[in-house]
């Protein structure tokens, strides 16, 4: 192999070390390396080919003989896997004194200057006789100070502490702005604002151009805390939501082509700290402009982030300002803004609805967020609004709500998504009938059970169980509400199954058919289909029902001594009947639940029958029950007419089924 070719190996080698440090401390610092900040390792590697290259070749008889190969070249995956141990190396070595050191002193030193910026200021209006105008100078020299020693670092090759000072001089700067403006009013508060939002507009590109998360966190992070160390409590809050607004605007908009957690997370919280901020500071004679200020300030936002950020994020984002949208909403509720309140919480959910239509990452946790509780919670706030006007108003509002939700199912095809909208709509969609006809039993459960039919029959076509859940759930309101009011009744005085609350069970009673009908002979997309036995007890809903029904009529009916006769005589015939179904059907556990019936009202008639004052009921309760028991033994002794009679389990020490296992085992002749 000749020295040319030795030395094209060893230079290909360099390259690829070279490209493989370079890809593991871009991985582990997070960014894109300066070019005046080369890898120790790169740099090392370069003078390791230089030393080689200019190194003579040995010849002579002690000379290695060439060898004709160069060595491969490290593949992808070996790359991948080197950067991966790297990155669990640097994690497990991340201590709290690193973590404290490198990111909290930073955050601890921005927080103290900027406090003693707004202390310094503050005190200067009190103290210093100082003219208003050279008291912001002093603070706009302060800034300057700092950016000069950010500079002077900077040329100096340190570059990452002097972004940091940077940042810091132009939260100085957003603190001294706003310290001009409503405090000190040296300049008007418009001007302020403008020069505040120059500066965040700069430090947005400054720490784009960068790559550094450290340095717009610190100088974002400064420019919000900037009005809470200047301005004096009580100030006019459509002024700090507009503040707010602006930088986090801008913040939004410089993290659309990065991925930085942390100051998408701060601008998150921004945003909610502000909605929260702007509801103390009200005074009862503010206009509604200031009321509604915190709650419009959220809704745009949420717009903002739908507009601006990035598509992988900008769904989060706008369903955490929605949250705090929803709070500054509740806020008008209190000042008795009816119509505002409802605007408002129409415009939230309107929005939710259209952040989720936006192309985004898939996440559980949005849709959940998106199309259940952000929706709900605005419909609370609507019928918060109207606290007296539920009968009309409140029903009109859940309507609308559920048709809202309706229509978001109809237009999206996935599954999970459709799903959840659908079960929303059946939940808003049920409170209707409960509001329309204010709490009045009869009505109120007949519509809740027409409910319940008219999406059971939608779930033949959408076979999903988020839609069968919420039906169930209906029903089973409906239902405890029907035991509330049969078992309220007075005793021993009402004729069983007449009256309008029987009619109201009866409602329940065959909703509940229809719905374990349908849902038992479909098959949901999004669980695991149903075994026999679970079709046979989906299907037995309506039985269940009416059992408990029938046992509720007869409980108190007429007299006591009727009702207890009519209870042992139900249950008897509940058993046997249970116990025949079983049989024909081949469905052991109908048969156990038929035999614990009829047993059950055999022990009944043995403890309580001796209670009847009447003395036909009391023999008839122990006759009916005797007789019922006695088929229910026939029934398990008799045999088809050829075929032996089984044998007695008492008598061989064996169960039937061993019995049955050993026959089926044994040799046929």
């Amino acid at each position: 192999m000749a020295d040319s070719d030795r030395i094209a190996a060893l230079e290909r080698i360099v390259r690829v070390l070279v490209r493989d440090v370079e890809a593991l401390r871009s991985e582990l610092g997070g960014g894109a390396i300066a070019a005046d900040e080369a890898p120790a390792s790169a740099v090392s590697a370069e003078a390791i080919a230089e030393t080689t290259l200019e190194r003579p070749t040995v010849e002579g008889p002690a000379a290695s003989p060439p060898r004709d190969w160069a060595p491969a070249a490290p593949t992808e995956p070996d790359v991948t896997q080197r950067a991966r141990r790297a990155r669990n190396l640097a994690h497990s070595q991340l201590d709290i004194e690193s973590l404290v050191g490198r990111y909290g002193t930073i955050a601890l030193a921005s927080l103290t200057i900027l406090m003693g910026t707004g202390v310094f200021l503050r005190w200067a209006v009190e103290h210093i006789t100082l003219g208003p105008e050279l008291r912001v100078a002093l603070g706009a020299l302060w800034a300057v100070i700092i950016a000069g020693v950010a500079v002077y670092l900077r040329l100096r090759g340190v570059r990452r502490f002097s972004n940091v000072l940077l940042a810091l001089s132009l939260a100085v700067v957003h603190v001294d702005a706003w310290a001009a403006g409503p405090r000190l009013h040296v300049i008007s508060p418009i001007t302020a604002l403008a020069i505040a939002a120059i500066a965040s507009e700069w430090l947005a590109g400054f720490a784009l151009r960068e790559g550094e998360q450290t340095l717009f966190v610190v100088g974002v992070g400064g420019a919000l805390l900037a009005p809470f160390v200047t301005a004096e409590r009580g100030g006019d809050v459509r002024l700090l939501m507009l503040f707010g607004w602006i930088v986090i605007a801008g913040g939004l908009y410089a993290l659309r082509s990065r991925e930085w957690v942390v100051a998408r997370r701060m601008l998150g919280v921004a945003g909610a700290g502000y909605v929260a901020a702007g509801l103390g500071m009200f005074l009862e004679s503010d206009p509604m402009s200031k009321i509604v200020a915190p709650a419009m300030l959220g809704l745009v936002l949420a717009w903002t982030a739908l507009v601006i950020s990035s598509p992988r994020v900008r769904r989060g984002l706008a369903l955490a300002f929605l949250g705090a949208a929803i709070g500054g909403s509740l806020f008008l509720v209190d000042k008795s803004l009816s119509m505002t309140a409802a605007a408002v919480a129409i415009a939230i959910t309107l929005t939710s609805y259209a952040a989720l239509r936006m192309p985004a990452q898939k996440a559980p946790a949005e849709l959940l967020l998106g199309a259940a509780a952000i929706p709900m919670a605005a419909l609370v706030v609507a019928l918060a609004a109207f606290p007296d006007a539920y009968v009309t108003t409140g029903a009109a509002l859940a309507l609308g709500w559920a048709a809202f939700a309706f229509g978001m199912a109809m237009t999206v095809s996935e599954g999970a998504a459709r799903g959840t909208h659908l079960c929303v709509a059946v939940l808003l969609s049920a409170i209707v009938p409960v509001l329309y006809f204010d709490g009045r039993g009869t009505p109120t459960i007949i519509a809740l059970a027409a409910h319940a039919l008219l999406f059971s029959l939608l779930l033949r076509r959408e076979r999903t169980v988020l839609l069968a859940l919420p039906v169930a759930l209906s029903l089973g309101v409906a239902s405890l509400w029907v035991e509330v009011m049969l078992s309220s009744r007075p005793a021993y005085v009402y004729a069983p199954f007449l009256g309008e609350r029987s009619i109201a069970a009866l409602a329940c009673v065959v909703a509940w058919s229809a719905f374990g009908w349908i849902a038992s002979r479909v098959d949901l997309r999004d669980m695991e289909p149903m075994t026999n036995s679970g079709r046979a007890v989906v299907r037995a809903l309506g039985v269940v029902a009416a059992f408990f029904w029938v046992r509720e009529e007869l409980a108190r009916a007429y007299s006591p001594d009727f009702a207890m006769f009519a209870l042992i005589a139900y249950y008897a015939m509940a058993g046997v009947w249970t116990i025949y179904v079983g049989r024909r059907r081949g469905m052991a556990g109908a048969r156990k639940i038929g035999l614990a019936l009829a047993v059950y009202a055999a022990l009944k008639a043995l403890a309580q029958s001796s209670d009847v004052d009447n003395l036909v009921l009391r023999v008839g309760s122990y006759l009916l029950v005797g007789s019922f028991l006695l088929g229910v033994a026939y029934w398990y002794r008799a045999t088809s007419p050829g075929e032996p009679e089984p044998p007695d389990p008492l008598q061989t020490g064996r169960s039937p089924a061993t019995d049955a296992a050993a026959a089926s085992a044994a040799p046929r002749s």
